[in-house]
């Protein structure tokens, strides 16, 4: 290993980033223009693409973070509404400069979409190139933190292979930034200390950084101590010339759940052959064990899910994603990335050179949040840049999440002129590309074109591929939101505020993330006397898990393994019939099970019921428990939905569910917990499911301490604690979950997470009128927003609340958040909500002051778009008003208010003009707006 010696830049002149406009102004950032020629005969130029998405004419600032000793002066551009302003060769264009690099700085009075690509045209005949990201005005590298990009491989800069480069633009005067590059294994190859007295780009080689060491799918970090920086790797291939661009990405906080459309293992025109890698960056401080699952990759692939562990400060690299999965030649489709670990992730599509030659050629993939990455329903975004013409074409490539998705798409040209249209219907998970020509049955569409979707229903993810015809190479445009219209909004409430929201910057770990939290127990299947399929009800709801408990004999132990003197071993000791036809129906709407080892409250007749409570042959039980969960995971695997978490018994403190002693249940779960981990290292394990007792109580609360002293004195762990709460009052759910954390720590126990299993409000001591009017109206709805929110508060991994559908017509007051017959409950329209809050998953930080009112309970998140969303819940009777205010003094132009209150039985929208928003009692909102 070679350090090399520390690097001041030279001092340049005074750069103004953004002009000074409005509070409607927007600010980005462009890292990537080129316009200079390269190693090997190469010529890079840059072309960028504005869109003015807002209403009336943008005027736009042109500024360049430079990579020589002069910075141009800024150069203004007018864009009409709904024009793109195409600029091939924006350097020379724009600044009238050559043999240079940089990073472009825009300034507009209107919302803008901002976008490009660099591209090697060496050649007239064809190009090679990148897309370039731009980076909102506030979302670069600050001080204190640490960046990755995590694709980098050089090999050399001679001879077949990649060289690579690293770009560093230091935004602020007296920025101070550390370079570093590492291997895969996270040993450091070279440094070099960046600081500048004024902004500037710098580049440099890997060569140079490691003194000329090779370094194959290793990685640069950057670490910003003062002011502001953005940067990426460029992976040039040293016989095309073709560049794969690797951002600096900070790893998220909290667990990982990213989206990677487009992956390949199919030919493709012209002689191309597509191969789709993959890098997995952990970037903390423990093994992380990072689950792939394929999402509408087609033809069906032999098993959907992939497993790697990642080391800490690590990469693994996977040359071929979909051969993992057992694909065959011409497939396509999607992955999904997760863990409970921070992890970045990114693919690269290439292809070898099909006139024969050295080189590959490709485009790398960066991966987006499944939450707040993908569109939902009511969500305008487009596509700039994209073309159908003489040099270039298109494809247009959909993901829907698990829901499906509806959408309308719309082809227009860079005057906004109309084009085409097409209709988008996905099913559960489907990923679908065509062309430009195949979607809107045009013949053309110019350079700098835009496609415009709209989504009616679902969620979806989008990408555009613009490859040039000459060389087959493409670039990537990603979708990018459109501003949210105000019109029809009405005046808000007058007077001042019983209570103000000031919503600041992002919320630290661990509370940085806001989980889905949208699991239930029971269904889609009918249940009792309902004939009804909950499937979509479930998917509007926005379910995501269901915990297969009081099912009252499918799923349940004794009716999967009836005879506990019957050898665990032999397949012929189990009765799986009627549970898989639960299990594949779960698997069959889209959903996540969450397989409960246990029984039911009761069996229904056909059923045998578990008499005793407690199993009658430990050991015979603990190895039947292993062999349902193999299968049930083997047919999770198989079906495309993995299984992930198991759950080991239910309420042991409730003598309905256990009538042995506390110790003995402790043996049992011990027992469990311990086989099926090593039996299944990839799967959570948890439990016990405790009762309200167990919380709340004395006596329930020594039995807590005696499993967790029996843990503890076995070394068993587990990899969540679960628990249950019926409450009205969302305070009761956050003192458990206090009681639970405080007792997990004191024993060692502070990375094991809590999970609650089942919950709802409680209508014992109600006459049934009013637990009727509690189940099934606004207050019960905002208490069922407002223990969301707690649960958030206190760190709860996992919810699932009790239960899905009513039993029965005649039983209403029950505690279905569905009726018998399919229709929401008013707290069914709560968990919706929480849905449209959680695709908002970058929590932002929180502050009420109370003048007067009622209490209310409330949370903020933000999309990848800056959309804000911040739920209010009001369990009070007492009506007030809610102010919200943003902590930069930025002013807020209108909210849309989604609104669930006993006024209606549907989720009401309106849209309020300014930042007061009057709140009813036993009511909740979501407020949306967008900055």
């Amino acid at each position: 290993m070679r350090r090399s010696r520390p690097r001041v830049l030279t001092s340049l002149l005074g750069v103004a980033l953004f002009a000074t406009f409005g509070a409607e102004a927007e600010s980005w950032i462009l890292p990537g223009l080129a316009n200079s020629g390269g190693r090997n005969g190469a010529r890079f130029e840059s072309t960028v693409f504005v869109l003015n998405c807002g209403t009336s004419e943008a005027e736009v600032t042109f500024g360049l973070v430079p990579g020589g000793p002069l910075a141009p002066s800024p150069v203004v551009r007018r864009i009409k509404s709904g024009e793109t302003l195409l600029i091939p060769n924006a350097l020379r264009e724009l600044f009238g400069l050559e043999e240079t690099l940089g990073t472009l700085t825009v300034a507009s009075t209107a919302p803008l979409v901002l976008g490009g690509a660099t591209r090697n045209v060496a050649d007239a005949s064809g190009t090679y190139g990148v897309g370039l990201e731009a980076v909102r005005a506030g979302d670069e590298i600050s001080a204190g933190k640490t960046s990755h990009a995590i694709w980098l491989s050089h090999t050399g800069t001679e001879g077949p292979g990649s060289r690579a480069n690293v770009t560093v633009t230091l935004l602020d005067p007296g920025t101070s930034a550390l370079l570093e590059i590492r291997d895969g294994s996270g040993s450091l190859a070279g440094s070099l200390p960046l600081d500048a007295t004024t902004p500037v780009t710098w580049q440099g080689s890997v060569a140079d950084l490691t003194g000329g060491t090779a370094v194959d799918a290793g990685y640069a970090s950057l670490k910003v101590s003062s002011g502001r920086a953005v940067g990426y790797v460029s992976v040039v291939d040293n016989a095309t010339g073709d560049g794969l661009l690797s951002p600096f990405h900070t790893v998220p906080a909290g667990e990982t759940d990213l989206i990677l459309d487009g992956v390949a293992r199919a030919d493709g025109a012209n002689g191309t052959r597509w191969t789709t890698g993959l890098r997995l960056f952990n970037g903390g401080g423990s093994p992380a064990l990072v689950s792939i699952d394929a999402l509408g990759v087609s033809p069906s692939p032999e098993k959907w899910r992939v497993e790697r562990t990642v080391a800490p400060s690590s990469v693994v690299a996977i040359e071929d994603i979909l051969a993992e999965f057992g694909t065959s030649d011409g497939s396509a489709g999607a992955l999904r990335v997760r863990s409970s670990g921070s992890v970045l992730a990114m693919a690269a599509t290439t292809t070898p050179d099909p006139a024969g030659g050295p080189g590959r050629f490709g485009v790398t993939q960066s991966a987006v949040l499944h939450r707040g990455g993908m569109a939902g329903a009511g969500r305008n975004v487009t596509l700039a840049g994209v073309a159908l013409a003489a040099r270039f074409r298109t494809n247009l490539a959909f993901l829907a999440d698990a829901t499906g998705a509806r959408a309308s798409a719309t082809l227009r040209d860079v005057s906004g002129g109309l084009l085409g249209t097409a209709t988008v219907e996905l099913g559960s998970s489907e990923w679908t590309q065509k062309s430009l020509s195949e979607w809107f049955g045009v013949a053309e569409a110019p350079e700098g074109s835009r496609i415009d979707i709209t989504v009616t229903s679902g969620s979806l993810d989008a990408y555009a591929p613009v490859v040039d015809n000459g060389t087959g190479d493409a670039s990537v445009r990603r979708p990018a939101p459109l501003p949210a219209s105000c019109d029809g909004a009405v005046s808000g409430p007058g007077g001042s505020p019983t209570t103000t929201l000031t919503i600041g910057a992002a919320a630290g770990a661990p509370a940085g993330r806001i989980r889905p939290l949208l699991g239930v127990n029971i269904g889609p299947i009918p249940a009792g006397e309902s004939t009804v399929d909950l499937t979509s009800p479930y998917h509007q709801a926005g379910v995501t898990t269901i915990r297969t408990h009081d099912y009252y004999g499918p799923l349940d132990m004794a009716t999967l393994y009836p005879n506990q003197n019957a050898d665990p071993a032999n397949p012929a000791s189990y009765n799986f019939t009627a549970s898989d036809a639960v299990f594949e129906k779960i698997l069959a709407g889209s959903f996540e099970p969450c397989l409960r080892l246990g029984d039911s409250y009761s069996a229904q007749p056909g059923f045998p019921p578990a008499n005793p409570r407690r199993p009658i042959k430990t050991d015979n039980w603990v190895r039947a428990a292993v062999e349902v969960v193999r299968h049930y995971d083997d047919a999770a695997r198989w079906k495309g939905r993995p299984l992930r978490y198991v759950e080991v018994w239910n309420e042991p403190d409730n003598g309905r569910f256990w009538d042995g002693t506390v110790e003995e249940f402790a043996s049992l779960f011990i027992k469990a917990a311990r086989a099926l981990k090593e039996a299944f290292p990839h799967l959570l394990i948890g439990g016990p499911g405790y009762s309200p007792f167990a919380t709340v109580a004395p006596q329930g609360q020594a039995q807590v301490r005696t499993l967790i002293a029996a843990m503890k004195r076995e070394g068993v762990s587990l990899d969540y604690f679960s628990f249950h709460i019926y409450s009205n009052d969302p305070e009761v759910y956050r003192t458990s979950a206090r009681f639970l954390r405080n007792e997990l720590d004191a024993n060692g126990f502070s990375a094991v997470p809590l999970a609650i299993t089942e919950w709802n409000t409680e209508t014992r001591n109600l006459s049934r009128s009013e637990a009727l009017a509690l189940r099934t109206g606004g207050r019960g709805a905002a208490i069922v927003s407002a223990v969301q929110v707690v649960l958030q508060e206190e760190g709860i991994v996992a919810s699932h609340l009790y239960r899905g559908p009513d039993p029965s017509p005649s039983a209403p007051e029950f505690y279905g958040i569905f009726y018998s017959d399919g229709r929401p409950k008013r707290s069914a329209l709560a968990l919706e909500l929480w849905k449209r809050l959680a695709d908002h998953p970058e929590r932002l930080a929180l502050s009420s002051a109370r003048a007067s009112g009622p209490a209310l309970y409330a949370i903020a998140g933000r999309d990848l778009s800056g959309e804000v969303s911040v739920l209010v819940a009001n369990p009070s009777q007492e009506a007030g008003s809610v102010r919200l205010l943003l902590s930069d003094g930025s002013p807020i132009s209108c909210v849309r208010v989604d609104e669930i209150s006993d006024s209606s039985a549907e989720i009401t929208t309106r849209t309020i003009a300014g930042e007061m928003v009057s709140i009813g009692g036993a009511t909740t909102l979501l407020l949306t707006y967008r900055p």
